[in-house]
C-alpha cells in the first residue's frame, strides 16, 4: 500500500516539472467531514483490545493544477481521532475501559491526479500527513461503573506522522466552482505512545484512520 502511494506521489511531482505554466490555476475551498479512526496496538499482553471511534473533520484547502490532470493539494483540518481502549485483569475479575478522544490540528500535503473532463470527474490523491496534538482525555470506567474524565495528552506525543490515500468525485457547477466528496485512509506511523511508565502496556500505538469528506472550491486563474 505504501508502495503504490509513493508512487502515484512520485509520478505526480514527475508530471507537474514538466508541465506548462500556462494552464497554472490556484483554487481554494472548505470541507467537513467525519473520521472513523483507531489504534494499532503493540501490547505487551493479550487482554487489551482497542476499538473504533467516529469524530468529525474540517478545515480549509488550496490546490494548484499544474496542468488539467495534476495538482497540488494542502489542507489545514481540525480532526478528532480516537479509540476505546479495554484491559481485563488477568484475573478475569475486572475490566477498564478508556475512551480516548484526540484533537488534531493536521496538515495534509497530496499530489491529485484528475480522470476526465466532464461535469464529473473522478481524482486520485495520496501524500504525507502531519498532525499536531490539541487535547487528549481518557474517559475510563471500571467493570461498567461510573466514568471519570482525565487529562491525558501528556501520555501522547505532540506530533503524529504518516501517510494518506483516497479517492473521490467532482461536480462542476460552474467554470469557477465545484463540490467534491471523497474518502481517504490514513496509515500513521509515528508511535503517539509517550508514556515513561516501565509498566505502560503499550510497547507503541499508532494511529489509523479511515476518514469521508464532502466540501466546495473555486478556481481562481493565474
Amino acid at each position: 500500500m505504501k508502495h503504490v502511494l509513493s508512487l502515484i506521489v512520485l509520478a505526480g511531482f514527475l508530471s507537474a516539472s514538466t508541465a506548462s505554466t500556462a494552464y497554472a490555476q490556484f483554487a481554494i475551498g472548505a470541507r467537513i467531514g467525519a473520521n472513523i479512526s483507531d489504534y494499532s496496538l503493540n501490547t505487551t499482553t493479550t487482554n487489551t483490545t482497542a476499538s473504533g471511534a467516529t469524530g468529525i473533520l474540517g478545515g480549509l484547502q488550496v490546490d494548484y493544477w499544474f496542468n488539467s490532470s495534476w495538482a497540488f493539494s494542502g489542507q489545514l483540518l481540525y480532526i478528532q481521532k480516537g479509540s476505546t481502549i479495554t484491559s481485563i485483569a488477568t484475573d478475569q475479575s475486572k475490566t477498564v475501559t478508556d475512551k480516548i478522544s484526540s484533537n488534531y490540528l493536521e496538515i495534509p500535503l497530496t499530489v491529485k491526479l484528475r480522470v476526465g473532463d466532464d461535469v464529473v470527474r473522478g481524482y486520485f490523491f495520496a501524500g504525507p500527513t502531519v498532525g499536531f496534538l490539541l487535547s487528549a482525555t481518557a474517559n475510563s470506567s471500571l467493570s461498567g461503573g461510573a466514568s471519570t474524565s482525565n487529562n491525558v495528552k501528556d501520555q501522547f506525543t505532540s506530533t503524529d506522522f504518516g501517510i494518506i490515500g483516497g479517492a473521490g468525485l467532482d461536480f462542476v457547477l460552474s467554470p469557477s466552482m465545484t463540490i467534491f466528496a471523497e474518502g481517504g485512509y490514513r496509515f500513521g506511523f509515528a508511535n503517539i505512545d509517550a508514556s515513561s511508565n516501565a509498566s505502560d502496556t503499550f510497547n507503541t500505538e499508532n494511529t489509523r484512520d479511515i476518514r469521508f469528506s464532502a466540501g466546495i472550491v473555486w478556481a481562481i486563474s493565474q
